[in-house]
């Protein structure tokens, strides 16, 4: 498990990582000075968007998965479901939802070796990576990790909605790249395989 975390985190784009923080920080700025909690309607407009974005997200996945059938399509199908489920606020989903991803990370970790070629591809570990990052900060938010900040109360809600959108618009990127990432991981595998045959014959 902590073999393929750490090749994930190897291979994202780490300058991505600081975007929560900077993200956050700017919310929490204009929300103080007014710009964000004098619309009360922000936090039903951020949820509907959530909705928007992460539903394009499965749709992409579930139409990769069939076009494509890979292991690494038909996964990121199975996440986005978990993600979109839980989006939807159904009683029990939260629960559901942390079984699947439990499954979902055993399922990444077993297969690591065969995917391994997809797991070094940055267009695969950076948008999941990030993705990861974004929705932990959120929940940091929502279970108000930050409450020694000064004004912590007044902006909590504006940054864990926005930080939510921004971690699905990383998930609608993987669901997009993922299907490059993998033809492109069996494309590497074959011509090495090929150029092992070749040096395999040239020796006999």
């Amino acid at each position: 498990m902590f073999g393929t975390a750490s090749l994930l985190l190897r291979r994202a784009h780490k300058p991505l990582f600081v975007l929560p923080l900077l993200v956050g920080g700017v919310v929490a700025r204009v929300d103080l000075a007014g710009g964000i909690s004098a619309h009360i309607r922000y936090r039903d407009t951020m949820e509907v968007v959530a909705l928007w974005v992460l539903g394009s997200a499965l749709l992409l996945a579930l139409i990769n998965a069939a076009r494509h059938r890979s292991g690494p399509c038909l996964w990121v199908a199975a996440l986005m479901f978990s993600f979109f489920a839980r989006e939807l606020h159904f009683t029990g989903t939260s629960n559901g939802v942390v079984v699947a991803l439990l499954l979902l990370i055993t399922v990444l970790v077993r297969r690591s070796g065969s995917w391994q070629s997809t797991l070094n591809s940055r267009r695969f570990a950076t948008p999941l990576v990030t993705s990861f990052l974004c929705y932990f900060c959120s929940q940091s938010m929502d279970q108000r990790w930050w409450r020694i900040i000064p004004n912590e109360s007044v902006w909590h809600t504006p940054v864990e909605e926005t930080l939510e959108v921004l971690g699905h618009c990383f998930s609608l990127l993987l669901a997009w790249l993922t299907p490059g990432a993998a033809a492109g991981a069996a494309a590497g595998s074959g011509a090495s395989a090929g150029a092992s045959g070749c040096a395999g014959a040239k020796e006999e």
